[in-house]
């Protein structure tokens, strides 16, 4: 949390990315490991889309195109099943099969990066050290984040 306190208000790229920003509350974030893997994410007249069906990364942005994928996918299904009217879970497990099938390798990365996150905290925060002490890597971090 110091960290990246820190980094926010003393990294010049980033630093200027969050100028307007304010803090609103503690710092804490979450993933849905449900969605991110081969679990249903349709039921009974319910598809989860866009944020709900995939985790994303507030900071980088990473799993956006995820969530639009899904979403697009969930319109074609709803109007699939609109004009059959059938919006049953058997109906919408093609929609899974959809996303699962092609979403399936990113997803495992998804999993993988929130598991590093949620439990790798020690060797992020090493890496994390690394670059910022490290001149040459803390300019090629700030491009690539700037490219973002």
């Amino acid at each position: 949390e110091s960290l990246l306190l820190n980094v926010v208000g003393e990294h010049p790229e980033i630093k200027k990315l969050f100028a307007h920003a304010s803090l609103e509350g503690k710092i804490k974030g979450t993933v849905l490991p449900k969605t991110s893997g081969q679990h249903a994410i349709s039921a009974e007249r319910v598809l989860l889309a866009g944020a709900c069906g995939s985790s994303i990364n507030p900071v980088t942005g990473w799993g956006v195109g995820h969530a639009i994928f899904e979403s697009m996918c969930a319109v074609n299904q709803y109007v699939e099943s609109a004009k059959k009217n059938d919006f049953s879970a058997e109906a919408f497990r093609e929609y899974d099969k959809k996303v699962h099938s092609s979403l399936g390798k990113e997803r495992f990365l998804g999993r993988l990066a929130d598991w590093t996150l949620m439990h790798g905290a020690p060797i992020v925060d090493f890496i994390i050290g690394r670059v910022a002490s490290n001149a040459w890597l803390s300019r090629k971090a700030s491009a690539l984040i700037s490219s973002v």
